[in-house]
């Protein structure tokens, strides 16, 4: 049975259901810088302060859990209330905190500033998912006596705490591993799509013939005879085959530049200037986007091969594959200062790769 603080309860509850909707939603859309400041908090290390109210969030979340366990007493209501108001104010911040991370995302770089917004909405809507809950157990159970007896709680209640414990876990986490951290998952992914593409070139390489439905697609429809258009037309010109041999060592060679990547770019120094910070966020960023496109030459370089059998269109690719490892290792040299004991890989990888 739901009293009049049980109403009071639901209401504060549909309240910040609706305050979260409405941030959610104008987090996960693109907004311009001038927005983004009018809505930013300007503490003076924003990343601290991250760290921090993460910390808080997950402490509230677990207060919640507790004061919200079924059946909810009268004499807990208050306690409810105010933990929930504690903690929705914390969430505040936290997006607060995430507009001034944009704003000053040229301190930290994009792909760090954009993770920990991606991780700072999913916090956001983990909780949104609790407060929905709550909301359920009052409905469900109401608000009872003082001396009420106990029930056997059924409800996803801890579940959703998890999940907002997790979400706090992985904000804490990526803060812990900077924007060098972030690189290297983005490197990462990187390397399995160019091992996918190496393979399928290499294994195309042992028995190379050209199709006329490279992609099968004859094989979504019925007819029997679709089966003779999969038959090999012609042969693979021996000079194409060759270069296409030639094009597997470039790729593999490509990759153990981009694998190096993950131990030869040094973490940000915490006592560097603001200039050294910006300096740095830039170079990590011209380092992500320079390994990304590098992933998706790759893979269009295997399919000028295989697919097209084109090798004038796979030497265009190569000249594009060349200008961005170029980039990369001048990238590599400068934030290592061009210290010879660091950067000596990356010498011996150039001279062997334009051999």
């Amino acid at each position: 049975m739901t009293n009049d603080n049980g109403e009071q309860l639901k209401q504060i509850i549909d309240d910040c259901r609706k305050i979260l909707d409405l941030e959610i939603a104008k987090l996960k859309n693109e907004y311009t810088l001038e927005r983004a400041r009018a809505r930013a908090s300007t503490v003076n290390n924003a990343l601290e302060e991250l760290g921090k109210i993460s910390k808080l969030i997950r402490a509230q979340t677990t207060k919640l859990g507790i004061v919200f366990k079924p059946p909810i007493k009268d004499d807990t209501v208050s306690t409810a209330t105010q933990t929930l108001r504690e903690t929705i104010r914390y969430v505040i911040l936290l997006v607060s905190l995430a507009y001034q991370l944009y704003v000053e995302s040229a301190s930290y770089s994009v792909i760090f500033a954009k993770e920990l917004k991606d991780k700072i909405v999913h916090v956001i809507t983990d909780f949104r998912d609790l407060v929905n809950g709550l909301d359920d157990l009052v409905d469900q159970y109401g608000i009872v006596a003082v001396n009420a007896d106990e029930v056997d709680d059924q409800s996803s209640r801890l579940v959703s705490v998890g999940k907002v414990w997790d979400g706090c876990d992985a904000v804490i986490s990526t803060l812990e591993g900077g924007s060098h951290g972030v690189l290297v998952s983005r490197i990462k992914e990187t390397i399995d799509i160019m091992t996918d593409a190496i393979s399928e070139l290499g294994e195309w390489l042992e028995s190379p013939e050209k199709l006329s439905d490279p992609f099968d697609i004859s094989s979504f429809n019925s007819d029997d005879d679709n089966d003779s258009h999969n038959e090999p037309e012609t042969e693979i010109p021996e000079d194409t085959i060759a270069f296409g041999h030639q094009c597997l060592q470039k790729s593999k060679l490509v990759k153990l530049l981009i694998f190096s990547l993950q131990k030869s770019v040094p973490a940000a120094k915490s006592t560097s200037s603001l200039d050294e910070k910006k300096k740095y966020a830039s170079q990590i960023d011209g380092l992500f986007e320079s390994q990304r496109r590098i992933g998706e030459i790759i893979d269009d370089l295997a399919c000028a091969i295989m697919v097209e059998q084109d090798p004038e269109e796979a030497e265009t690719i190569l000249k594009r594959l060349a200008a961005e490892t170029s980039e990369i290792l001048k990238l590599v040299k400068d934030l290592n200062h061009s210290d010879e004991k660091k950067i000596n890989w990356a010498n011996t990888w150039e001279a062997k790769y334009y051999e």
